[in-house]
């Protein structure tokens, strides 16, 4: 990222891929860890709502892929004047 993260709240999105599907509510749960990590490596100010946006999906592995998780985390396009999301 471009700029420090204190200016800049941020969207993450996380796809779990597995060998097979999983209850979708299982999934936040399962990735809380990755969300942490993202706060203490500074990519974001905290996992609060105001800085941060969460999504998930997840998919089946492709043949030969392993098991894994693919992070996107892009900076939250800023709104002018201030104004309200």
């Amino acid at each position: 990222m471009k700029n420090p993260p204190e200016k800049n709240p941020v969207n993450l999105h996380i796809v779990r891929v597995g060998k097979r599907l999983i209850d979708d509510g299982n999934i936040p749960s399962g990735t809380k860890y990755l969300i942490d990590a993202i706060v203490r490596w500074k990519h974001a100010v905290d996992d609060s709502r105001k800085w941060m946006r969460v999504s998930f999906d997840q998919r089946k592995c492709e043949d030969g892929e392993a098991p894994c998780m693919e992070i996107t985390l892009s900076v939250r396009p800023s709104w002018p004047h201030g104004g309200k999301r």
